[in-house]
C-alpha cells in the first residue's frame, strides 16, 4: 500500500489538492 507520507509526496498542503491531505490522516 501506498504510505501516508508518499500521499502528502503527492498532495502538498500549499498544493491546489490541500484538501485531500486531511482525508487521509
Amino acid at each position: 500500500m501506498i504510505s501516508l507520507t508518499y500521499l502528502e509526496l503527492l498532495f502538498p498542503p500549499s498544493g491546489p489538492l490541500s484538501g485531500l491531505p486531511s482525508i487521509w490522516k
